[in-house]
Order: C-alpha cells, then structure tokens, then sequence
C-alpha cells in the first residue's frame, strides 16, 4: 500500500512547480499515493529587501523547510541545489537529483531600449521585432534557433552602443548576485553601467523591471522558463550567454530532493526516488559542489562553476574511457578588481572521480588568488 506524502517547498510560484515537477516525476515512475504539498515561508521571503548576508546567507532559502524535515512535519523537500550549502545538517541528505533543466543565466532587457540604437547589425542578431508569439521563448522565427547564445562581445557592444545613443544615463541592471556582478565587472569592464540591488521571487522581480527605471535584469533561464505562462513578459527582449562563458552557480537548474537519513519514511522514498534519480546530473553536481567546499567562501564569494560530459547524451552504458568531464569556475575578490577563471577535465565514472575533479578545480582557483581577499 502506498503512503501518503508531504513535500515542503517554499511558497513562491517558482518552488511550486518545481514541486509540481518532482511530483510527476513520481507518478510517471508509478507512484500512486496521495502527495501534499505544504507550502513554507521562509525568512529569505518574508525580508527581501535586504542582502542574504545581511539576514544569515542563501542557507535561509532552505532552513526553514529543513527543519519541518527533522521534525517530522513533513517527509521530504523540494529545492534548487544552488540553495543547499554544502556543509549541510549531519541528519540530512540530498536523496535525488532531476535531470538537470538549463543552467544558463538570461539577461531580461526592456525592448524600448533597443529604439536608440540604429545599428541593424546588432538589431538582426538578437531578433528584435515587436510582434512577438503568445510563447515568450518563441519570438518570430525563434530567436533561440538564429543563435543559441550570444557572446560577451555582443552584450558588450549592446551596452556601448546604449551608452553612445543615450549618454546622458548609464546602462542599469538589478541583481544582489555578487556572481552576477563580478561577472558584469569582466564582460563590461569597458563600458558604463550601475548595478542596483535587487532581490525577491522572479514575478516581483519581473514587475520591478517594467515599472521601474532599470535597462535589465539578469535571472536563471531554467527558473524563467518553468514559471514563464503566468508572468508578464511583454516588450522584454532575453539573451542568453552560455554558461562556459557567464558562467552559473553551481548546481544552477537542478531540483534536489531532500529527505531525513535513518528513517522509515527515508527508507520508503528512496526506493521510489532512486527511480527518477539522474546520475549525470548527481555526477556534475557532486563535481560543481566540490569545488565550492575547497574554496570555502560565504554568501559574499563571487564564484561560479559548470560542468559538462563530453558526450552530447550522457549513456552509464558507453566505454569508461570516453567519459569526460570538463568543469569549468570562476573566483573573484569582493570588489570584482580582480577575476580568475579555470578549468580541469579528466575521466569521471564515480562519485569520487566527480569530487576529486572538482576539488582539483577549486585548490586551482584558490592558489591563483590566494593573494588577495576573496
């Protein structure tokens, strides 16, 4: 007989349906029982006008869920990995990692803007037209099949080419990422733009952009596109970088499942989660995760990191040999003066060969800027 379950998640739109997703995932393995999902503020919801460092850290995403886990309130949570800091509660374990959705960052820019510019080279390369789909990733003849992702030169060249027609004012994003802003430090290092703090759910986030005075805002493409039928996406053109060049949080676009260790109800999900458990994902994100712990910031750290197989699909079944996996990171000091990049590959088949790549990743970054405060 099949038990009922609990899911925690945030109560944000977002946290929902990655809920929404997980639960599927289970019914589409035969799961049959009844699945609630109880719906938890958290105080990185509740305070969003401040910084996460200001309040306790990304680890407020997730605590207090963690603790209705430990209670026993409810049998497991649903997270976004990036979320889950890596030292993590002794009694807690990540039980199921989905396959991973798109980890690219995507940077969201009025498209008023794009009326000062008169350059078409630039107009054609992002496909600027005003009669858009209903399908916001849609826009008349695809915008994402005329070029996957744009470069940093192309960004770059956008700016400089606001700044040249707009002098007056300089080219505004929002974020509160110190990644994101340590890498806008490197991608427009030569241009003029501010930066101005913005947190909160992507909905809230969104709506500042429209009715306020900023140019962008810059948000996880994977999170965009689950949620992306109830928001209000008109007159905003996306790009998308690729994530070997802005590169992502670690574990960016993976739903983890979390459960409690040493229990009947663990014992129960388990052998329903190791159904839809994907192993390149756990691969890529044990990788991605190693190196956070070897560098052993905090939530001021501007650091990324992304990984990738060598094989287009990844197959457990396919020669050891030919199992590459390149990861790739990027560390920079708290004013974003100075920015390290580097990567490692080698063959990943276990869960060892993923953590001793990524923490060879992150000693690498860590030696290069060990001379200056990160």
């Amino acid at each position: 007989m099949e038990k009922n379950i609990i899911i925690g998640a945030r109560s944000s739109k977002l946290a929902i349906k990655q809920a929404e997703i997980v639960i599927k995932s289970m019914r589409d393995v035969g799961f049959s029982g009844d699945v609630f999902i109880k719906q938890i503020k958290t105080l990185s919801d509740i305070i969003s006008d401040k910084q996460l460092c200001d309040i306790g850290g990304k680890s407020l995403f997730v605590k207090e869920i963690d603790e209705q886990i430990l209670s026993g309130d409810i049998d497991m949570a649903v997270h976004s990995l990036k979320d889950i800091p890596t030292e993590y509660h002794p009694e807690l374990k990540i039980n199921c990692f989905l396959p991973r959705h798109n980890p690219s960052d995507i940077f969201l820019i009025k498209s008023n803007i794009f009326e000062l510019i008169n350059d078409k080279d630039v107009k054609i390369m992002i496909n600027y037209e005003k009669n858009y789909t209903d399908n916001f990733f849609e826009i008349k003849n695809s915008f994402f099949s005329i070029k996957e992702e744009f470069s940093k030169y192309c960004l770059n060249k956008i700016v400089k080419l606001i700044n040249y027609y707009r002098p007056y004012k300089p080219f505004s994003l929002g974020t509160c990422s110190p990644r994101r802003s340590a890498l806008l430090s490197y991608f427009l290092k030569d241009t003029k733009y501010i930066i101005s703090p913005m947190r909160g759910n992507i909905d809230n986030r969104i709506n500042k952009l429209i009715e306020g005075n900023l140019d962008a805002i810059i948000l996880a493409k994977c999170g965009l596109e689950r949620i992306s039928a109830a928001l209000n996406l008109k007159d905003i053109v996306p790009i998308k970088i690729s994530p070997w060049e802005f590169i992502p949080s670690a574990g960016q676009g993976t739903i983890a499942i979390v459960t409690k260790k040493h229990t009947e109800i663990d014992n129960y999900l388990s052998n329903i989660l190791k159904k839809i458990n994907c192993e390149e994902t756990y691969l890529r994100s044990i990788a991605e995760r190693a190196t956070l712990q070897i560098i052993n910031g905090d939530c001021y750290t501007p650091i990324g990191c992304y990984s990738e197989f060598n094989n287009k699909e990844y197959n457990k079944n396919i020669l050891k040999e030919s199992k590459i996996m390149k990861i790739k990171g990027f560390l920079s000091d708290i004013n974003y003066s100075e920015i390290i990049f580097d990567e490692v590959s080698n063959v990943v088949n276990t869960v060892e060969d993923a953590y001793n790549l990524g923490s060879e990743l992150g000693r690498k970054l860590k030696e290069k800027i060990k001379y200056f405060k990160y």
